[in-house]
């Protein structure tokens, strides 16, 4: 819904049967969108079944659950990320952006939604990967005008009605090791600052939890705060 139309359009993104939405960011413009989505399981989908008792209403209630435990399998499953046109969500050609696919290392896995730049044409979002504690923060730019057609390389998919899906990787700006606390990667949330060069984000590098600025251009950082 815009301010000022009358017109309300439910948006469907074609994608596959076996993706759910997680998460999406409008940009401030409302002219384009960045969501999240999970194809298959979670790390954490278990799939034993375990009853719990629930004690929140007058009477004890007992339900049905699914329970991961240590050595259970992780899930077999991945994140996507997507960007998309919201000018052409309602016309048969329109194009759908993949700019990561992320796959289940184990139950602490980070991948957030994305920022947009204030000027609606760049995304950036971090992923942490359990399994070899990696950090990556990621840069996508919108696909516009020339950059908006396919590659020979690219292949699309058509896997929703008349749409095409067409991968573009996001490029990796800034990467390192995690070693503290496992609920810092989960906050990390890269934001962009006022100027629309610089990123905004948190870490431990220092063995402390602090605040960084990471210029993407040449994929360099510092230290804004400092502290024990």
């Amino acid at each position: 819904t815009r301010f000022g139309s009358h017109v309300v359009e439910e948006l469907t993104p074609p994608i596959e049967g076996d993706e759910r939405i997680q998460g999406y960011e409008l940009s401030e413009d409302g002219k384009r969108a960045v969501f999240v989505v999970r194809k298959g399981k979670a790390a954490m989908d278990g799939e034993r079944r375990v009853k719990i008792a629930k004690y929140t209403g007058r009477f004890v209630e007992v339900q049905e659950v699914s329970r991961h435990v240590s050595d259970d399998p992780i899930g077999k499953g991945e994140i996507r990320i997507y960007l998309w046109d919201l000018d052409t969500a309602m016309r048969e050609d329109g194009t759908l952006w993949l700019v990561h696919k992320f796959e289940n290392t184990g139950p602490r896995d980070v991948a957030r939604t994305p920022e947009w730049s204030r000027d609606g044409t760049r995304v950036v979002f971090a992923t942490f990967e359990q399994k070899n504690g990696q950090v990556l923060i990621h840069e996508s730019v919108f696909p516009i005008g020339d950059a908006a057609q396919p590659k020979p390389e690219e292949k699309g998919e058509v896997p929703g009605r008349f749409k095409r899906v067409l991968e573009r990787p996001a490029k990796t700006v800034y990467r390192f090791l995690h070693d503290g606390g496992p609920n810092t990667p989960g906050m990390m949330n890269p934001t962009w600052l006022a100027d629309g060069r610089h990123v905004l984000f948190l870490s431990e590098q220092s063995g402390f939890r602090h605040l960084h600025v990471l210029d993407p251009r040449y994929e360099s950082q510092r230290q804004l705060t400092a502290g024990t």
